[in-house]
């Protein structure tokens, strides 16, 4: 696991470990002194490296790779996050938009000459290179081909369309002309998004990767008016997410990407009411979510996709549990799910469930009785469960 850290002496720089004490270090100080080069953005593991972007002492930052050593950590293109880029820089960045597909890293940055674009690297200064001028929004891998909704001239529609890249400059085309695309998500080969044309609003589409494969999958909320799809999640090639139609309120749905196999799972809230379901994540074909009621509070459910088959797991936190500190953070890893929840007595701290009410808990008082632990930014690394937390004896620090 690679990360970002300050001991006191070096300031912010590249950190790596194994999950041990011993196995925990800094890998380069690039930027000597208190000041640090504040490393992000890490994507991890391009054939066995890691790319992220550092400050270079003041004068923007540039993407580097890693494998891990401070001989192995060495420059690949001067980037800035400035509005402002240096003229003969060869990619200076914008925002950091990040995604792997294809044995490439994809990421959104601009240069004095070529404004808003997309590039691509393999982890060698020569293979860090532009793919074309486009103004990216978000980006989603689907095997070896990168789906990104994009601002790239040559529409009749404003807003973001549907695109793809192959890594190559030609294979770097726009799918479709829409209003809008968010939410990209893949599923079982196929990309989902939200997509807005100007018949419809927000509904949910699908696209195989092809122009004639790219359409809106059902009308859910008929008419102009929206479902609004949102917490897109992938469950073993099955897509569930969130949408709205007048008469079942918000409720949770599933598709296979076909109209036929569009169908909402279950009404929570039976009629018009809305289940408020939400932190929708999959853990070994299982979908977990939580929602609120106001007279039992916060509660964890699981699904396997059928009406019969969805059902409570566990009351996590009272009513009374603020919105602020409701359970958050869902990861699914090595058969189990894994979020920060305030249950009202014991403050924000790290939840674990096998599905099963007796096997939901917490997994340690950390800050005893009602201070925060605050878990943060968990992340699956092997056997391992990393995140930041912090306590009153040793402030914000790494645990796993």
């Amino acid at each position: 696991l690679f990360f970002n850290a300050d001991d006191g002496v070096h300031g912010q720089e590249l950190w790596a470990t194994d999950g041990t004490e011993q196995g925990t270090y800094m890998v380069i100080d690039l930027v000597p002194g208190l000041d640090g080069s504040v490393p992000q953005e890490f994507m991890a593991d391009l054939n066995g490296l890691a790319i992220f972007y550092a400050d270079n002492n003041g004068d923007g930052f540039d993407l580097y790779r890693s494998d891990g050593t401070a001989q192995g950590t060495t420059w690949l293109c001067e980037v800035t996050d400035g509005d402002d880029p240096i003229p003969d820089g060869p990619c200076q960045f914008s925002f950091y938009y990040f995604a792997q597909a294809g044995g490439r890293v994809f990421f959104k940055a601009r240069n004095a000459s070529h404004a808003y674009s997309l590039w691509k690297t393999d982890g060698t200064p020569q293979g860090t290179v532009k793919l074309r001028d486009v103004l990216i929004n978000e980006m989603e891998p689907a095997g070896s081909v990168l789906f990104f909704a994009g601002v790239g001239g040559g529409t009749t529609i404003p807003g973001f369309d549907l695109w793809k890249s192959d890594g190559t400059v030609g294979g770097t085309v726009m799918l479709k002309d829409l209003g809008g695309a968010i939410r990209l998500t893949e599923s079982n080969g196929l990309v989902f998004f939200d997509g807005e044309d100007p018949q419809e609003d927000d509904e949910l589409w699908v696209s195989d990767g092809t122009p004639q494969g790219t359409v809106r999958v059902k009308d859910i909320n008929p008419g102009p008016n929206p479902s609004t799809p949102v917490s897109l999640t992938d469950v073993e090639g099955t897509l569930f997410f969130t949408a709205f139609s007048p008469s079942t309120g918000s409720e949770i749905w599933k598709t296979d990407g076909t109209e036929l196999g569009t169908q909402m799972v279950i009404d929570l809230v039976p009629g018009a009411g809305s289940s408020g379901a939400y932190g929708l994540t999959n853990v070994d074909g299982i979908l977990f979510f939580v929602r609120f009621d106001s007279i039992k509070g916060w509660e964890l459910w699981k699904s396997d996709g059928t009406d019969q088959g969805t059902e409570i797991v566990k009351v996590i936190a009272p009513p009374s549990v603020s919105p602020k500190t409701r359970p958050d953070l869902f990861l699914g890893a090595n058969g189990k799910l894994y979020f920060r929840a305030d249950d009202g007595e014991h403050g924000l701290e790290l939840w674990v469930s096998d599905g099963t009410s007796w096997g939901t808990r917490m997994i340690a008082d950390i800050e005893p009785g009602p201070g925060n632990h605050w878990p943060g930014d968990l992340h699956a690394v092997g056997p391992f469960i990393f995140y930041g937390g912090g306590d009153e004896v040793n402030g914000q620090e790494l645990w796993a």
